[in-house]
């Protein structure tokens, strides 16, 4: 049974940059929200890692509620099976995929925002609007 979550060994550098130049804030936040940002913008498209696997955040951190957003993953697809919503270790791949995609796009929007911090945060705050629209309402 695994211990953590994993997320593609090349992002290291991108959340550390993101860190340290204090885009968003991401010095203040923990390691399970920015995963969870990150779940969210690549909830559409997840896409397997490519490369190695490194290690992000440990599962004993995870509480009961974030538990229920990882399965609220699976709950959102269209082939949901309720057994495979309740298995964790099924949650977990998951939500590693949608991470995946998400610190892709997160990147994506950083560079198309060209050091522009006011204008990333109008359109991630945009899109995550539009993605609770769409997956939750």
């Amino acid at each position: 049974m695994r211990d953590r979550i994993y997320i593609n060994f090349n992002h290291r550098s991108f959340l550390k940059y993101m860190d340290e130049q204090n885009i968003l804030g991401f010095h203040l936040v923990n390691k399970k929200d920015i995963f969870l940002l990150a779940v969210a913008l690549g909830l559409k498209e997840p896409k397997d890692i490519a490369g190695k696997k490194d290690g992000y955040f440990l599962l004993k951190d995870v509480k009961s509620s974030d538990r229920a957003y990882f399965a609220s993953i699976l709950l959102g697809k269209k082939d949901r099976d309720v057994d495979k919503c309740s298995n964790d270790e099924i949650n977990y791949d998951e939500s590693e995929r949608c991470a995946e995609a998400g610190f892709n796009i997160l990147k994506k929007k950083i560079d198309d925002a060209n050091g522009n911090e006011e204008l990333l945060l109008k359109r991630l705050m945009s899109d995550l609007d539009l993605l609770y629209e769409a997956n939750i309402k």
